[in-house]
């Protein structure tokens, strides 16, 4: 598939399971969330690292738990410009595409920073109070809100 289209070759096409599952890329972690089999609400699944392999590790977890597509966060700046971590983006996309994924790019402005909200702010009660200790899942979650965006967009 080339960058601007979707990839449409389904492994899990003619079957019944529609599962989808997001990605947020980061140079470092990435996040990985799984919609339930309707493809309906999407849940926090794991943090990975970004290593090498990236592209067998999301595919293997792709494989077990019989994912359909595969929803990638698309990077841009506050003026809607891709931004340097897009072409490290578009590499992994090209990359699953290959081993016969669909994978779409949806917008994921602001979901690091969402999640960050959620998670850190309820916790200050002092303006100059410090957030609590990284959330481990925290990439997961930032994931879910990505994969939860497409869905009800989807369903619309």
């Amino acid at each position: 598939c080339t960058l601007e289209e979707t990839c449409n070759k389904s492994l899990y096409k003619n079957m019944a399971i529609q599962k989808i599952m997001g990605i947020d890329f980061g140079t470092k972690r990435v996040g990985v969330a799984l919609s339930d089999a309707e493809a309906h609400i999407a849940f926090p699944y794991s943090v990975i690292k970004n290593s090498p392999t990236l592209a067998e590790d999301i595919s293997k977890i792709a494989h077990d738990d019989k994912v359909e597509k595969i929803i990638m966060g698309e990077s841009k700046d506050f003026n809607m410009i891709d931004n340097p971590l897009m072409e490290k983006i578009n590499i992994l996309k090209e990359e699953l595409c290959g081993l016969g994924f669909e994978v779409v790019l949806h917008n994921e402005f602001l979901t690091s920073h969402q999640v960050s909200s959620e998670t850190f702010g309820a916790n200050r009660k002092e303006k100059n109070r410090k957030p609590e200790k990284k959330d481990e899942m925290l990439d997961a979650k930032s994931a879910t809100i990505l994969l939860q965006s497409y869905l009800d967009k989807k369903s619309i």
